[in-house]
């Protein structure tokens, strides 16, 4: 099963964002992620996260059965627990499309996904792609 994360900051173009998605078995929208769904016309599976980027009439529209929500102190980044619903899913390939600007601390949290037990596959930003 492949799972689509997509997260705010510097996101590919809505075309690929779509094509990504209809390519995945789940979406997940990681906090402001689904600002950029919306934007592209993409319904996730869920939403995930602490919800303090996401903009306010944006959070009104997610439906409660489709919104996992935690504190803003937390040990791991929105998109690490938009990882761990993929894999609670039954994902097996992570595809995760943004991230790729902004925070120095979210840019470096990215990039150690490459090295986990269970590592996200693709990472699509506005002009690179890893594999």
């Amino acid at each position: 099963m492949v799972a689509l994360i997509v997260t705010g900051g510097d996101c590919p173009p809505h075309k690929i964002i779509r094509t990504l998605a209809s390519d995945a078995d789940c979406v997940v929208a990681a906090d402001s992620g689904f600002d950029v769904c919306l934007s592209a016309a993409i319904e996730p599976d869920v939403v995930v996260g602490d919800f303090d980027s996401i903009r306010y009439e944006s959070l009104a529209r997610v439906p409660n059965d489709k919104m996992l929500r935690y504190p803003e102190e937390k040990d791991y980044t929105d998109t690490e627990l938009a990882i761990e619903a993929a894999m609670h899913r039954g994902a097996q390939k992570i595809v995760l499309a943004g991230g790729g600007s902004g925070r120095l601390d979210h840019l470096l949290a990215i990039r150690a996904l490459f090295e986990r037990e269970n590592p996200i596959q693709e990472w699509h930003t506005a002009k690179e792609s890893v594999f």
